[in-house]
């Protein structure tokens, strides 16, 4: 996850500089030979992985969210819930289907806020919802539908300020795409403290 935020932002400082040059070009402040000699990245970008390789490391990176999300759903049997609403294999599973992969997922990760709750006496129904696990689920569904524009956006630029806009489109899916990556360490963080939480008052031991 975290190679994966360093390439987000390498990239993002690439467009950045991509974006300004294409303004200085559509102002007419310099020539179109000029902003591409600009808009290289600087020694230290250039020498993050290349894109096979990021592409490589945003796959392990989602295995790895996947293996975690099957395993704290497995652990909610063992924390002494019940009448779970799926099962764990489901629980990944629904990152896959279409349609059911832009609900059930953040269903699935609410039930495990609420479910992992370190108050024995709260009920799971009554426990609310942290605004971090909306925030998260947004910002996991944003940079797919802004991602799709820009793919539309950049195979169709011809002119300056099509250019213009399809480069400011896809600054914005990487901000977003970065956002989300944050916001998904920080979701992991805090289940897996409200779990240890739970598992302490159950046995009375220590993680």
């Amino acid at each position: 996850m975290a190679g994966c935020l360093l390439t987000y932002l390498g990239t993002m400082v690439s467009k950045f500089q991509e974006l300004f040059c294409l303004i200085q070009q559509q102002l007419g402040w310099i020539e179109a030979k000029q902003s591409l000699d600009l808009a290289e990245p600087p020694i230290f970008f250039r020498q993050l992985p290349s894109s096979s390789v990021f592409r490589v490391l945003t796959i392990v990176a989602f295995i790895a969210f996947l293996m975690w999300l099957h395993r704290v759903y497995r652990n909610l049997a063992g924390l002494n819930v019940k009448n779970l609403n799926c099962s764990p294999g489901w629980a990944v599973g629904y990152y896959f289907i279409p349609i059911l992969n832009l609900f059930r997922p953040y269903q699935v990760m609410k039930e495990i806020w609420q479910k992992s709750e370190p108050n024995l006496k709260t009920k799971s129904v009554s426990v609310p919802v942290s605004s971090l696990i909306r925030w998260w689920w947004a910002f996991w569904l944003l940079p797919f539908f802004i991602g799709l524009v820009s793919y539309h956006l950049s195979i169709r630029a011809v002119s300056i300020s099509e250019q213009l806009t399809a480069c400011s489109v896809a600054l914005c899916c990487i901000c977003t795409t970065t956002i989300s990556k944050i916001l998904t360490i920080l979701v992991i963080r805090s289940i897996d403290r409200r779990q240890d939480a739970r598992y302490r008052l159950l046995t009375g031991k220590e993680v």
